[in-house]
């Protein structure tokens, strides 16, 4: 009987769990750091990260997966130095972000809910917070800030222009069943 018991749990704990995965063809990502002097602004994207959301009971999980290579900001010397240079992709060739412990009710629309996860960049962890929204069909727009520092790359400088620290990140990403 105890078994039975448990059987039961374990298949209701199975059923109320969805599994989700990002379409690519329908998302983005978004960088822009400042340079020095403030004047220059060094914008990039990317396809949207691979992704997967788990919802279970009311409490989300979301694993993000940007493979590096895939950054460009529209000048190829550029995107060369940056690549080689500074994020190593020959080395750390993705950036994780894991998201935990979400709490948002299935079909729900989410406005400006704050969030806190880990990225893995560089081969070092940092925490992050930021903001996000998510449509009922699952469209989360999402956006945060990191300061390269604390993923041990160098801040970025060419012919006496530097890079500020922070970097802004949006991310656009479309969850459709799995």
């Amino acid at each position: 009987m105890k078994m039975l018991i448990l059987a039961l749990g374990l298949l209701n704990t199975l059923v109320m769990a969805e599994d989700y995965v990002s379409n690519p063809s329908k998302g983005h990502l978004v960088f822009e750091a400042v340079g020095k002097p403030a004047m220059i602004k060094i914008k990039g994207e990317s396809p949207a990260p691979k992704s997967s959301m788990m919802h279970s009971k009311g409490s989300v999980r979301i694993e993000s997966a940007l493979e590096l290579d895939q950054l460009k900001t529209g000048i190829d010397l550029r995107d060369e130095h940056m690549k080689e240079k500074y994020l190593e992709i020959k080395k750390y060739s993705q950036a994780k972000l894991i998201i935990e412990n979400l709490a948002i009710p299935e079909n729900t629309e989410i406005k400006d809910q704050e969030f806190s996860g880990t990225l893995n960049l560089h081969g070092k962890e940092a925490p992050v917070k930021g903001v996000f929204n998510m449509s009922k069909d699952r469209l989360v727009e999402a956006e945060f800030k990191i300061k390269l520092t604390d993923y041990g790359i160098e801040i970025p400088e060419y012919m006496g222009i530097n890079v500020a620290e922070t970097v802004n990140i949006k991310t656009k990403i479309q969850f459709e069943k799995k």
